[in-house]
């Protein structure tokens, strides 16, 4: 992925001057300085604002001016998201909302993508969560969730706005190296955050000053 000369629109302004480079199995921080910048970059990386500028890269296709349906189709072939507002739909258990992901996903069926969520859920020891409501989890459960959510298509890289926030120090560590983890298996995970946390995992910081207009 990368992202060269990118001027995008967001709702506070236009943010100008990005340019990223990430690569498979490495892990990234994008340091910007407050929450609002931190939501909108995560909108630029995930290719859902208008890039006004520059040039977006992903598997060495140039994507800044592609339609809005291929830019959604390649989103959901290459990225997960981990919100650090969740998004979780709280009429759902945890089980069915690990399903959602999987419902356009048509090389599996109904049987076959249970068992996907069945698998998952045990490899990251949450079965005691399956049938739980989002709202009656802990910060850190639900985050956990939100990292099971985001991986279970098996994307390329992993786009997480803050997710340690509201968490205690035990548990940002935790959770940090589980996302480490992920590199091991070949999987970008790039961070949008107001601060670093766990220094020592990043390969690479980007800090983006607010250059706003």
């Amino acid at each position: 992925m990368k992202l060269e000369g990118i001027y995008s629109l967001y709702d506070k302004g236009i943010l100008k001057d990005i340019n990223f480079e990430f690569a498979l199995g490495k892990f990234y921080y994008v340091v910007v300085k407050n929450i609002e910048i931190v939501d909108a970059m995560v909108d630029i990386l995930g290719l859902m604002a208008p890039i006004m500028e520059g040039l977006y890269y992903i598997n060495g296709e140039e994507l800044s001016g592609a339609s809005y349906a291929k830019k959604t189709n390649i989103r959901k072939n290459n990225m997960g998201f981990i919100f650090r507002y969740l998004l979780f739909d709280n009429d759902l258990t945890v089980y069915e909302n690990l399903l959602l992901p999987l419902v356009n996903n048509k090389n599996m069926n109904s049987a076959a993508k249970k068992r996907l969520v069945d698998d998952i859920l045990i490899k990251y020891n949450l079965q005691s969560l399956a049938l739980k409501y989002p709202k009656y989890l802990s910060r850190y459960d639900a985050q956990m969730v939100a990292l099971v959510r985001a991986v279970i298509n098996k994307p390329k890289f992993i786009v997480a706005s803050d997710p340690t926030d509201l968490m205690n120090e035990k548990e940002e560590e935790a959770y940090y190296k589980e996302l480490a983890n992920l590199t091991k298996k070949g999987i970008g995970v790039i961070i949008i955050s107001t601060r670093v946390k766990m220094k020592n995992l990043a390969d690479k910081i980007y800090w983006y000053e607010n250059k706003l207009m």
